[in-house]
């Protein structure tokens, strides 16, 4: 799919938003990461919510999203509760900015049917 998008000759860059370094790290394939490094460029937004997420997988995960040429950012949705104090988000932005990941976009809720709490 890749591949295809790139022959379209009016997108010149690939974006791919996934939680999925964060919730299931061991899903990245070597056909996902041979992909980005032939079609680079690539980047890659991590939607990453709070500084627990960055377990010792997930910085695996990223290195090698890194070694294969994608640029990585992250996006974080802000949670009343979870991630809603300067402290907390200070702390995940440091940590990720420590593994290659740029703080990017940080959202406000989305009003979603049975999320509203955290809003």
């Amino acid at each position: 799919m890749m591949e295809r998008l790139k022959n379209i000759s009016r997108i010149k860059t690939v974006r791919i938003s996934t939680r999925l370094p964060v919730v299931y790290p061991e899903g990245q394939k070597k056909g996902h990461l041979k992909a980005i490094s032939k079609l680079s460029p690539v980047w890659v937004v991590i939607h990453i919510n709070h500084p627990t997420e960055v377990s010792p997988e997930f910085v695996d995960a990223v290195k090698k999203l890194r070694e294969a040429g994608a640029s990585l950012v992250s996006q974080t949705v802000l949670l009343r509760g979870i991630n809603d104090c300067p402290h907390i988000l200070l702390k995940l932005f440091e940590m990720l900015v420590s593994i290659g990941v740029k703080p990017y976009y940080l959202f406000q809720l989305d009003e979603v049917k049975g999320a509203m709490h955290f809003k």
